[in-house]
């Protein structure tokens, strides 16, 4: 039997594929890790930092309790006339501040004009009237808001105007809100 026709025998040629195929596998392997933990670091993320969505729960009573996320904020979902919304539960803001688009989906009507004074300095903002706030099973009615045009998340900033209205309390992670009957 010739050199030719060893079938164990590997040509040069067949030596050099044989590599570069080991050295794709290789690169495909380290791929596939890359994207793996590429997508349990977004789905642990998105678990262990509600942004977005908030978390909230209800035991009943009208009472509420919101989970802080990683940045210390208090994000909830809610509701504004019947339609959903986020608020970010602020308690170093006076009023209910609602961004310009948001306030659009909502079908809120802006109002006269008015001066603030923010964080970022010096606004205008526009009066308007939310016939119904809900957070879980709270709910007030007929409350004054203003629509903040300087406001670009879509998140609606919940402040005292709200909050004075309900018993507050704060411990480690968690914000629990009471309403009294």
């Amino acid at each position: 039997m010739t050199q030719s026709q060893d079938p164990f025998k590997h040509s040069p040629d067949r030596q050099a594929n044989d590599q570069q195929l080991s050295r794709m596998g290789g690169i495909m392997m380290m791929a596939g890790w890359i994207v793996f933990f590429g997508l349990l670091t977004m789905f642990f993320s998105n678990y262990l930092n509600p942004r977005s969505k908030g978390r909230i729960t209800s035991t009943g009573d009208r009472v509420v309790t919101v989970y802080r996320n990683i940045n210390n904020q208090y994000l909830s979902q809610g509701k504004i006339n019947g339609k959903d919304v986020v608020y970010l539960i602020d308690t170093g803001a006076s009023g209910i501040s609602i961004p310009t688009k948001v306030a659009r989906r909502l079908g809120l009507r802006a109002g006269a004009p008015s001066k603030v004074i923010t964080a970022n300095g010096i606004g205008t903002v526009y009066l308007t009237t939310v016939k119904q706030l809900e957070l879980g099973p709270i709910i007030i009615k007929n409350i004054r808001a203003h629509i903040n045009p300087g406001l670009t998340d879509n998140q609606i900033l919940l402040g005292m105007r709200v909050l004075r209205q309900l018993d507050i309390r704060i411990k480690g992670n968690t914000m629990t809100l009471r309403q009294n009957k």
